[in-house]
């Protein structure tokens, strides 16, 4: 068995060949559409826009393992981390095409199925009980996320980015202290939606090019979980943080319809099993590493806040009003949800 984790830079010589077909090097091979021989070799590419220390990409090396370990090293598998082959929707393109086999994705996968929205709706969850009622409910998390199938990549788990925080270099004690400032936010609706509400100036900007656009000042502050403000070393840029807990964040694993529909139903069973206990094994990575990623940020000299919520909420009631108006479906689903957390 074996794992490769594929750098940033031997990646940039290999994105052509990734991008140019759906064969692995050195005799081995993808399947014919009639499945896989159970002979054959099929290289399995894992790709994530995070850093090698992320509990997203700790899930995916051991996930990597996993698959090589349970199809007898049928499986090949290369994890490609940190951007290696590009941000969020470039892979999230590859993996529509059959050239990157397993990814996972924020809302920003918004524009094929939007009832994804509905996780990044504010203050939807309370805790982490709340959230594991939720996504371990098969038949509710199919409703959300069955059909991104349609759109050739097929949901397995979901992994998280957790309950977010906001960090900048103005200290954030109450609403009033969001007003104007320019936060960064994903190319996802919701969260822009929310900022504004909040009163401040949502501005989208790439993940990958997040570091720089703090650096520089393009935006004064961002929102992520306590674990992405650490392992991306914001803090050499961010000096205060404001425990909002404004949204859960899901980053839900996908494998590419392409890549499934050439596996024997032994290899769908094998991948389907290790996605699914990938999920939860990155969901308690990321909840532990939640705790000690808030303890180093204070002892790299961050400063924590705690602003009173209420008024948060009540600001960003428009968010769900927009969003029953714009989906006919939104309210009913919206209840199925927090029935389903409140059970």
């Amino acid at each position: 068995m074996k794992k490769r984790v594929v750098s940033l830079l031997l990646a940039l010589g290999m994105c052509f060949g990734l991008t140019a077909c759906g064969q692995g090097d050195g005799g081995e091979s993808t399947a014919d559409n009639g499945g896989s021989s159970s002979t054959e070799t099929i290289t399995v590419r894992i790709a994530t826009q995070h850093p090698d220390d992320y509990p997203s990409s700790q899930a995916m090396m051991k996930l990597a393992e996993d698959l090589e370990e349970r199809s007898g090293g049928v499986l090949q598998c290369d994890v490609y981390t940190n951007n290696a082959l590009g941000g969020e929707l470039d892979i999230l393109d590859q993996a529509r095409t059959g050239t990157v086999e397993i990814i996972y994705c924020s809302p920003t996968a918004a524009t094929m199925n939007p009832k994804i929205n509905v996780f990044d709706l504010p203050f939807l969850f309370e805790n982490y009980e709340q959230v594991e009622k939720v996504v371990s409910n098969e038949e509710l998390m199919n409703e959300i996320l069955g059909e991104f199938v349609d759109y050739g990549i097929r949901p397995m788990a979901a992994y998280e980015n957790g309950l977010r925080v906001i960090s900048s270099n103005k200290k954030i004690e109450s609403l009033a202290d969001l007003k104007g400032m320019k936060m960064r936010v994903p190319q996802a609706p919701i969260s822009i939606a929310i900022f504004n509400a909040l009163g401040a100036n949502a501005t989208p900007v790439a993940f990958n090019e997040l570091y720089s656009a703090l650096q520089q000042g393009v935006v004064d502050g961002q929102e992520n979980g306590y674990p992405t403000f650490t392992s991306n070393r914001y803090y050499e840029v961010q000096k205060y943080i404001a425990e909002s807990y404004h949204m859960w964040s899901i980053n839900e694993l996908f494998v590419s319809d392409v890549f499934w529909q050439k596996l024997t139903p032994e290899l769908q069973e094998i991948v389907q099993t290790a996605c699914e206990e990938s999920g939860v094994y990155q969901r308690n990575l990321y909840r532990e590493m939640q705790d000690s990623s808030k303890q180093e940020a204070l002892d790299n000299g961050v400063e924590i806040t705690y602003p009173d919520m209420t008024e948060w909420k009540e600001a960003t009631e428009s968010v769900y009003t927009d969003f029953y108006a714009e989906y006919d479906w939104g309210e009913e689903l919206v209840q199925k949800i927090l029935d389903c957390a409140n059970s």
